[in-house]
């Protein structure tokens, strides 16, 4: 599986978790500070296991980077390698006790529709309407037939 360096303008995690082959969670983050991941009920994601730490990993928003770093007694990998800090990127996959989550990046949902809008040829004159580069004509009336 290959993997991308870090989104750039991520602003969004989409963050999967499996317990073997099976999806128990999945849970979406707008990437602002801290993401703290362990068995302790006041983590933002709750991994109920004893081979999980209480605070087990947390992911840190640091500059345009979102860094993982290790918390626990037990080790953490990412992409099948032992970390205890690391840069994420795009669909890493982060192994903890018995769980594998894997970490999908995306840009934030406003800036990254208004880029697809103006790759189309779309015109925006403020923050709140798009406008059609060409206008669009109106459907002929169609009269209805008795």
């Amino acid at each position: 599986m290959q993997h991308m360096q870090s989104v750039k303008t991520a602003e969004i995690a989409l963050v999967l978790v499996f317990r073997g082959e099976t999806e128990i969670e999945r849970r979406a983050f707008a990437i602002k500070e801290t993401i703290a991941i362990g068995r302790d009920p006041f983590t933002d994601i709750i991994l109920e296991d004893p081979t999980v730490s209480r605070l087990h990993v947390e992911l840190r928003r640091e500059g345009d980077d979102l860094v993982l770093y290790d918390r626990s007694s037990n080790g953490t990998t990412v992409n099948g390698k032992s970390v205890t800090r690391h840069v994420i990127g795009d669909r890493d996959v982060i192994s903890l006790g018995r769980f594998t989550l894997i970490v999908e990046l995306h840009a934030d949902s406003k800036t990254s529709l208004y880029e697809e809008a103006h790759a189309e040829g779309w015109t925006m004159d403020d923050d709140r309407t798009i406008q059609c580069a060409e206008p669009v004509a109106k459907p002929a009336r169609v009269e209805a037939r008795s």
